[in-house]
C-alpha cells in the first residue's frame, strides 16, 4: 500500500518525532509516527490474478478455475484466471517471473517448468531462481490408449510388435517437448524400442487416434477415460506407480515390465521470487483447505487426478529432482530440439520459443 503524501516523513523527521514522543510531548505524536510507516498488513486488498499457461477448456484450466474459486472465497478477494498459452508454457512463466513480488500475481505451474531446461536450454525459465513454490496441488499420470482395432492390448504387445517391425507404430501427443512426448521417449529407451512420434496441439491430439489413422496416444485420463468408457478407445497402461482410482482395471507401466517407471504431470501454484514469506504461508494454508474440500476432491479424482497439497519445501525438492531427471531422459533418448521464436498476437515474441524436434 502506498503511504499518502501527507504522512511521508524523512528518516531524520521520524527520529525527531520519536524523541519528542519519548519526552511526553503528546500521545497524538505516536499516532502520527505510526501513520508515517508504510502498512505491511492488509493483504489481499484487491483481486489476485492466476496465470495459466494452457488454453481455456484444457484440463489444467479446469483445475485452475476450480482452485481459484475456492482460494478466492478463502481470501475474500476474487482470484482471476488469466490464460496465457504458448511457447510451450513459457509465455505465462515469463510474465509471472517479471510480475511484482507482492502476492497479487501467481503462476499456475505445470511439469513443463521442470522439462523446459532439458528442451530449451538457456531459453528456459529457471524456476528455482524465478519463483518461490507455494504448493503442488495435484498430480496426474498419463494414460496410454489405443484405437479398438489396434491388435495389441498390453504394453508387452506393443514392445513385441515394435521389435518385430521397428518404427512402424505411431503414437500421438499434445506436442513436441511436452510431458507426453518425454514420457514416451523414456518408455522407449527403457524398453529398447522405437515408435513414431506424431505431435499435435493439445485440442487435436486424439483426432487421428479416434479415426484409426494413429494407433496409440499418450494423453491424460481426463481426456481419454470418457472415450475408453464409450468404447471409442481402449486403455493400455498408466504411467504412474499407482493404478487410477477411476480406472483400476488398467495396469501401470511398472507392472507391465518397466520397474519404477513413474511419470505424472503436476499442477501447482508458484509466486514470483521475493514474495514475502507470510503471504506464501497464507496461500499455502488456504490451498490446503481448498484441496481438502469434498467437492474439489471428488471432482478431481473422477478424472484421474491425485490430491497432493504439498508444502513449499516439497515442491522445491520436486522441481530440483524432476529437472535433473528430464535432462537425463532427453540425453539418453538422444533428442535434439531447435529453438525458434514463437509468435504472439501477430508479432515475434523474442524471449519465447517453440521446440522443434529433429
Amino acid at each position: 500500500m502506498t503511504t499518502p503524501a501527507r504522512f511521508r516523513f524523512s528518516a531524520r523527521r521520524r527520529r525527531a518525532l520519536l524523541a519528542l514522543a519519548a519526552t511526553g510531548c503528546g500521545p497524538w505524536l505516536a499516532g502520527v509516527v505510526e501513520a508515517a510507516e508504510p502498512a505491511t498488513g492488509g493483504w489481499p486488498a484487491r483481486p489476485l490474478r492466476l496465470l495459466c499457461p494452457l488454453g481455456a477448456g484444457t484440463s489444467a484450466d479446469g483445475v485452475a478455475r476450480l482452485v481459484a474459486r475456492g482460494l478466492g472465497d478463502a481470501l475474500g478477494q476474487s482470484v482471476i484466471v488469466e490464460n496465457r498459452p504458448g511457447a510451450a508454457t513459457n509465455i505465462a512463466s515469463e510474465l509471472a517471473a517479471r510480475a511484482p513480488a507482492d502476492g497479487y500475481t501467481l503462476l499456475f505451474g505445470t511439469s513443463s517448468l521442470a522439462i523446459l531446461p532439458a528442451t530449451a536450454g538457456a531459453r528456459a525459465i529457471d524456476a528455482e531462481q524465478a519463483f518461490v513454490p507455494v504448493s503442488i496441488l495435484t498430480t496426474q499420470p498419463l494414460l496410454i490408449a489405443a484405437h479398438p482395432t489396434f491388435k495389441g492390448s498390453t504394453f508387452a504387445d506393443i514392445v513385441r510388435m515394435a521389435k518385430e517391425q521397428p518404427e512402424t507404430i505411431a503414437f500421438s501427443t499434445s506436442g513436441i517437448g511436452g510431458v507426453g512426448h518425454l514420457a514416451a521417449a523414456w518408455a522407449m529407451t527403457r524398453a529398447n524400442i522405437k515408435l513414431v512420434h506424431i505431435p499435435y496441439t493439445a485440442t487435436r491430439a486424439l483426432t487421428d487416434v479416434l479415426s484409426g489413422q494413429v494407433p496409440l496416444a499418450f494423453s491424460f485420463p481426463g481426456t481419454v477415460l470418457p472415450l475408453i468408457r464409450a468404447g471409442q478407445l481402449k486403455g493400455i497402461a498408466v504411467t504412474g506407480l499407482k493404478r487410477l482410482d477411476a480406472a483400476p482395471e488398467i495396469p501401470t507401466l511398472d507392472e507391465a515390465g518397466l520397474p519404477g517407471f513413474d511419470v505424472s504431470n503436476w499442477l501447482g501454484i508458484l509466486a514470483p521470487a521475493g514474495t514475502p514469506a507470510d503471504i506464501v504461508d497464507r496461500l499455502h494454508r488456504e490451498l490446503v483447505q481448498v484441496m481438502a474440500t469434498p467437492d474439489v476432491q471428488s471432482r478431481l479424482r473422477a478424472i484421474g487426478f491425485e490430491i497432493v497439497a504439498g508444502t513449499p519445501a516439497e515442491f522445491q525438492q520436486t522441481l530440483r529432482q524432476e529437472t535433473a531427471r528430464w535432462k537425463s531422459v532427453v540425453a539418453a533418448a538422444e533428442l535434439r530440439f531447435n529453438r525458434v521464436r514463437a509468435r504472439r498476437g501477430g508479432t515475434i515474441c523474442p524471449r519465447s520459443w517453440q521446440p522443434v524436434e529433429h
